[in-house]
């Protein structure tokens, strides 16, 4: 029988060497990694800290930030309460997250997301000389509508200035309702002025109005369910962007396919009966 030590931060230089990853899917340049079945009982109401990222022993390596700097935060502005509630956030029966938007209800500029601000010294440090990549495992069960549909944004990464011209990452989901879940991917794009360690916008993913979206998206958002986010540093991942999504590919099919941890997952609520 085999004996595995955990050797945490011990570094090694050699590339030879076989690497076991602590979870699957990650690469030597991995810097975020949420798994929704990962995510415990969280209380989507307001603000909640600590939120394991999947990716930390290699963003520690690559950010030299510890595991308490790498997590996860979840914030909420959105209503979930009351006679009109602007979002509902509930989890699937095998453990995805499913966030409903209110398409009447929602006031300008709210949102839910994730953020994970430890590795934005990194990413700015690295912004015009590497190459980064986002992919998330998703399944769109309500539709963006009206005029700011197209602009409605799953996941961001940019200045505070005009971010979807001044940007790394501007990620939407296809605005399609999904018989099932799919995935997607981008790499990024940096355009325009470059955002600070400091001041920059972030949201891996949100819900709602993405940051510096506001009113352009006002109820116009779609709903989604989250099952996987990877953020990944393709420079330092030593991998192209079409092995990385091969081998997100592979994982999706392992997840999904018979026997996988989301195979037939279904949606507890009907996105129509949030107006």
């Amino acid at each position: 029988m085999g004996i595995l030590y955990n050797l945490k931060g011990a570094q090694f230089t050699d590339s030879r060497l076989p690497q076991l990853k602590a979870y699957p899917g990650l690469t030597n340049g991995s810097l975020a990694l949420l798994d929704a079945s990962q995510l415990g009982n969280i209380d989507f109401t307001s603000v909640v800290t600590g939120i394991p990222n999947l990716a930390v022993s290699e963003a520690t390596r690559l950010t030299g930030k510890t595991e308490a700097d790498l997590a996860f935060t979840w914030l909420n502005t959105l209503g979930l309460t009351g006679a009109t509630p602007e979002a509902k956030f509930e989890r699937t029966p095998k453990g995805g997250l499913h966030g409903i938007l209110s398409q009447a209800n929602q006031v300008a500029g709210h949102r839910g997301r994730f953020q994970a601000p430890g590795i934005m010294e990194y990413v700015a440090t690295h912004q015009n000389d590497h190459k980064f990549a986002i992919f998330m495992h998703y399944r769109v069960t309500r539709a963006g509508v009206g005029s700011g549909a197209t602009a409605a944004t799953e996941a961001l990464i940019a200045s505070q200035t005009s971010p979807s011209s001044n940007r790394l990452i501007v990620f939407r989901l296809p605005n399609t309702v999904q018989s099932a879940a799919a995935l997607m991917g981008l790499q990024s794009d940096k355009a325009g002025t470059d955002f600070t360690s400091t001041v920059y916008y972030q949201d891996l993913p949100v819900w709602g109005a993405a940051s510096g979206f506001g009113a352009l998206v006002n109820n116009s958002c779609k709903s989604f369910v989250l099952y996987r986010m990877h953020f990944v540093d393709i420079d330092a991942s030593g991998m192209t962007y079409a092995e990385l999504l091969n081998s997100e590919q592979q994982i999706y099919n392992i997840n999904f396919g018979a026997g996988g941890k989301y195979a037939g997952d279904t949606i507890p609520t009907d996105p129509s009966t949030i107006p």
